[in-house]
């Protein structure tokens, strides 16, 4: 009875393992599957973005069924699709290499596939395409070559009878190709050939006129010219020919005159600037330096501008801004203050006119001064310019404008080119106008050294100077 027992456990035994190896099998057996059908669905969204003209997102669909099931199907079927996407005519980043590349992969590691005899025409096809291309390439350079032959030939064409020259010259030269021009020009005057020198003379003088040669020569342009009026009087070019001397001559005219002109320039530069260091030389009399009181004068409103200029005109020998202001007593209804800057200084600049306001801060109206108002008016100088700031510095007043749109382009400017931080200030000239004011944003130790960046914006001509204070 215990042997029988015994049997009977081990056959139960026996069942249990069967039926778990089983149960795993079918399990393992059902990952599969499921790994099948999603892969099944990448291939049949591969064709849908093939069909869309998505040949980026079809190739990568087909990578990730490869990544999935391994060298198992469907990896055939991915293969034959990446290996159509690279060859698929529309493909911009189409590959015949990769395309063979991936039918060659299909044909030797599914060898049993139904794909393989599809993969292996289109590697076929592929490989003569290709020989195709080259034959073609080789095609194009003999036909480069034949016709590089067949110029050469007309060229001895044109040297023998110069037919068809001029026309080819033209050519030649709106293709911006003047050095074959010239070449072919040189040759045919070598030449024996009288009929076409006249032609070739004309095409090497458009190319040494030309805007876009290198090396445009006007006086070989009109050299050239010049000896077809002289040397070929029956040339249908001789009218042209002439035409061209003749604008070549006052062109050589004005390049002569401007060149004058830059001459002239340089010495009234050189001129300012022997006379500018000469002043910058000059010595500034200190803060206590006395006042030389026979130049307080009160300036009649019947003067002229000439007379009160000359009368302004500072003494060399003092500092800037040591001399007291001189009075004037307006005796003109009517007057603005831009009448006034231009009368005494000559410039009716809203910068003139903002330096009057600043000493005369009773002027309500900057339009109409009032009859008989007492004015005073100051020689403009260097140290005009500086104004006192908070406690011991000092600010450099720029120029002064009439709208924010040229005070910001000349504040800009000043930046630019003299890296000298500025800003522009806006302020109430009267009831009804608004000034702006450029000011350097940098404050200045002492005075001298606002004066040094005041004389360097006077060179720069940033600041100006009266003509009869400089």
């Amino acid at each position: 009875m215990g042997r029988e027992y015994s049997r009977a456990g081990q056959y139960i035994y026996l069942c249990i393992a069967g039926l778990i190896f089983f149960t795993f099998l079918g399990c393992a057996t059902l990952t599969e599957m499921d790994k099948r059908r999603s892969a099944q669905g990448k291939l049949e969204r591969s064709q849908e973005l093939l069909a869309q003209g998505d040949f980026g997102g079809a190739l990568r669909a087909n990578q990730e069924v490869l990544s999935m099931v391994g060298k198992t199907t469907p990896s055939d079927k991915a293969l034959f699709n990446m290996g159509l996407i690279y060859a698929h005519h529309e493909n911009p980043d189409m590959d015949y290499v990769q395309s063979k590349i991936m039918f060659d992969t299909l044909i030797k590691e599914y060898p049993q596939s139904t794909l393989v005899e599809q993969a292996k025409m289109w590697k076929d096809t592929l490989g003569c395409v290709e020989r195709e291309k080259k034959n073609s390439v080789k095609l194009e350079k003999k036909i480069e070559e034949l016709e590089r032959k067949t110029k050469k030939k007309e060229l001895a064409n044109w040297r023998q009878n110069g037919q068809g020259y001029f026309e080819e010259s033209q050519k030649l030269l709106k293709r911006e190709k003047y050095d074959d021009v010239l070449k072919d020009a040189d040759s045919i005057l070598e030449g024996n050939n009288k009929r076409i020198k006249d032609e070739a003379l004309f095409s090497k003088g458009l190319v040494f006129a030309h805007p876009g040669y290198a090396e445009k020569d006007y006086k070989k342009a009109r050299d050239s010219f010049k000896k077809i009026t002289k040397e070929y009087p029956d040339s249908y070019l001789f009218e042209q020919a002439e035409m061209w001397v003749r604008m070549l001559d006052a062109i050589q005219i004005d390049i002569e005159l401007e060149q004058k002109k830059k001459e002239l320039e340089e010495e009234v530069d050189t001129a300012i600037e022997t006379k500018k260091k000469e002043l910058e030389n000059q010595i500034i009399q200190p803060e206590d330096a006395p006042l030389d009181r026979e130049s307080t004068k009160t300036i009649p409103a019947q003067l002229t501008a000439p007379a009160n200029a000359k009368e302004v005109k500072q003494d060399k020998k003092m500092g800037p801004g040591k001399r007291e202001p001189r009075k004037n007593v307006r005796q003109l209804d009517g007057e603005d203050l831009s009448s006034l800057a231009k009368e005494y200084y000559g410039d009716d600049s809203a910068t003139f006119c903002d330096l009057i306001l600043k000493v005369n801060p009773d002027i309500s109206d900057v339009r109409k001064i009032d009859n008989g108002q007492e004015i005073t008016i100051l020689e403009i100088t260097p140290e005009s310019y500086i104004e006192k700031s908070d406690g011991e510095s000092y600010k450099v007043h720029i120029a002064t404008f009439y709208t924010n749109q040229s005070a910001s382009a000349v504040e800009k400017k000043v930046e630019d080119e003299m890296k000298i931080p500025s800003s522009v200030e806006e302020y109430r000239a009267s009831s009804e106008d608004s000034w702006y004011r450029v000011m350097t944003d940098d404050s200045f130790k002492s005075k001298e050294e606002a004066l040094e960046k005041v004389n360097s914006l006077i060179k720069e001509g940033f600041i100006s100077i009266p003509p009869e204070f400089k």
